[in-house]
């Protein structure tokens, strides 16, 4: 009895391998097209020394989309073919091109690439990377330092004149800043002694 079961069972994985074994080794997304980037964009990098352009897509998350194994950032400008000038793992969905020529305008195209297939997006937008001499974001420390130093200024003036209150401030403004520094200090002496005695010499637990 036994022998005829496992006769029967090889018999079964026979017919098996033979009339639908090659679905087994049939890929993943056997009929799934390439999906293409969509949404590109670029624009240049604000608050930025120059030279840096940000680019941005989309990819719609379908069967196709996991078959994605890496995106390719194409460049040109006008009258250029493009270039590959760098890519990203299929989790990203951004790239900073840090090789942007101030003042000239380019377009990019993302490459979507699959194990075996790629595809193209539609060109971006033209950007243009342009240097700021100013980053925005830190307009308030500027406004406060200007306003410590005018305040500085003026009682220091004011002290010249025999006015009290000017001598007061700049004796207590200097103080503060000679106890932060001797602070500062001293933490550091703090922390290469704990170095010392304990992570090189092992001294403390």
């Amino acid at each position: 009895m036994r022998h005829r079961r496992l006769a029967a069972t090889l018999i079964l994985l026979g017919i098996l391998a033979l009339a639908g074994g090659s679905a087994v080794a049939r890929p993943l997304f056997e009929g799934t097209s390439v999906p293409c980037a969509c949404s590109v964009s670029a624009s240049d990098v604000p608050d930025d020394g120059g030279g840096a352009i940000s680019v941005s897509w989309d990819l719609a998350t379908t069967d196709a989309s996991l078959a994605v194994t890496r995106f390719e950032i194409l460049r040109y400008a006008a009258g250029e073919e493009p270039v590959s000038i760098g890519e990203v793992l299929s989790t990203n969905t951004d790239f900073t091109d840090i090789d942007a020529n101030d003042g000239t305008t380019y377009q990019y195209i993302v490459r979507t690439h699959t194990r075996d297939a790629f595809t193209d997006s539609v060109p971006s937008d033209a950007a243009l990377a342009t240097a700021q001499w100013f980053a925005h974001g830190r307009a308030p420390s500027l406004i406060a330092l200007i306003l410590v130093c005018g305040s500085i200024i003026f009682f220091i003036i004011r002290a010249k004149g025999g006015a009290k209150i000017g001598i007061v401030f700049i004796m207590v403004s200097f103080g503060a800043s000679f106890g932060y520094t001797l602070m500062a200090r001293i933490s550091l002496l703090i922390g290469r002694l704990y170095f010392l005695f304990h992570d090189l010499l092992h001294i403390l637990d």
